[in-house]
């Protein structure tokens, strides 16, 4: 058994990430609507995630706040994989901006400087766009449902490019049982999943590693 996780990247060739060139990729909470509730597999599902975001070149799979949000071309590859749930999200703000990765705008002087724009007050919504569906990809959180399994190990990884050693206790049961499980460190999947959906990722804005299959020594 294989497993990987996938998080947000925070880089690019070696310089932070500002908030603008994420969320130009990913999309965003409105500022003065932010859903306060926090859901996991297995909530009812009530309330909507609003989001804004950018048309140009909008990925299948984005992560603009706690969970991933997937079109519905990803909720169709997802359908037979148990024990996660979709929540359609509503879009507050669509705009269409081109920019390639790395880029600022020109209201920017360095990449060091503090952020005075956001991608919120920079482009105003424009009503003549529409998106299909997307919806938020909900699994099991590993801090809830880890009190199950007597038969969990600690595992060690890095992600590409970092020292940073993460540690994180699974075991092959829990991940049999539960083929995704939010982090936060990152989205797990079973390797039987991450194989359906792993070209959609855009890895200019994600970063991924496979978990060694034994534990940390």
């Amino acid at each position: 058994m294989n497993f990987y996780i996938v998080a947000k990247r925070t880089s690019f060739d070696g310089i932070n990430m500002t908030g603008y060139q994420s969320d130009m990729f990913h999309g965003d909470e409105p500022e003065d609507n932010i859903r306060q509730v926090i859901y996991t597999y297995g909530d009812k599902l009530e309330e909507r995630v609003h989001l804004e975001v950018n048309l140009f070149n909008l990925a299948d799979i984005i992560k603009p706040s706690r969970h991933l949000v997937v079109s519905e071309k990803i909720k169709n590859i997802l359908a037979d994989v148990k024990n996660i749930a979709f929540l359609q999200v509503a879009f507050d703000k669509i705009i269409n901006v081109p920019y390639r990765p790395g880029m600022l705008p020109d209201t920017h002087k360095n990449l060091f400087s503090r952020e005075p724009y956001s991608f919120t007050s920079l482009y105003e919504h424009d009503p003549s766009l529409t998106i299909g569906n997307y919806y938020e990809l909900i699994a099991p959180e590993i801090y809830i449902i880890e009190k199950s399994y007597s038969d969990l190990a600690e595992f060690c990884f890095k992600y590409p490019g970092s020292n940073y050693m993460y540690k994180l206790k699974l075991s092959r049961t829990m991940l049999n049982d539960n083929p995704v499980i939010w982090t936060s460190d990152g989205v797990i999947f079973r390797d039987f999943v991450f194989e359906k959906i792993e070209k959609y990722f855009n890895w200019d804005y994600f970063k991924k590693n496979s978990i060694p299959p034994v534990a940390c020594l």
